[in-house]
């Protein structure tokens, strides 16, 4: 088995976080390994923003066994203020957030995705969509914040059977 971690590539089918930190996309905002560039919400009725992901190059017949979303975030103050969650779309089904997280501190979960229908395919994989939700209890308050998500892929590559002296 081995793994391939996939980071942020694009905006997503949802994209309703703010902003901070100067970049001027969730995606790269959420790709980097900066705490200070990360998507926020400031209102108690939640926001989430969707990104696609890198291309996975892997070979046709690879097997996926599973399929990990790991996601940091946290709130902006130590008030019981609001809370933040990853986020994540399989293609041709809705988009599902995993457990609300309060940390004030940056915190980093990960969640095993499961996958429609039973079995990981090569196509769901490359259509596969991350990212985060947050709400605040009062935009006078605090924010919640998502800092950064990326997806690490356990495989098994595919093998290739070519017979020991054949002429061709």
């Amino acid at each position: 088995m081995a793994t391939k971690i996939l980071l942020p590539a694009g905006t997503g089918t949802t994209d309703n976080l703010k902003l901070s930190g100067g970049l001027p996309t969730f995606w790269e905002s959420v790709r980097d390994s900066n705490d200070f560039t990360y998507g926020f919400h400031d209102s108690n009725v939640p926001a989430s923003s969707l990104c696609t992901i890198d291309p996975h190059g892997l070979a046709v017949g690879t097997t996926v066994n599973s399929v990990t979303l790991y996601y940091r975030g946290r709130r902006d103050t130590t008030v019981e203020s609001g809370a933040w969650s990853g986020r994540y779309q399989v293609p041709s089904r809705p988009a599902t957030n995993t457990a609300e997280r309060f940390e004030y501190t940056p915190a980093e979960y990960s969640e095993v995705i499961p996958p429609a229908g039973g079995l990981w395919t090569l196509d769901m994989l490359a259509g596969l969509q991350i990212g985060g939700t947050a709400r605040a209890v009062s935009e006078d308050l605090s924010r919640a914040c998502v800092i950064k998500v990326w997806v690490v892929v356990d495989y098994t590559e595919a093998v290739t059977f070519v017979p020991h002296g054949c002429i061709c």
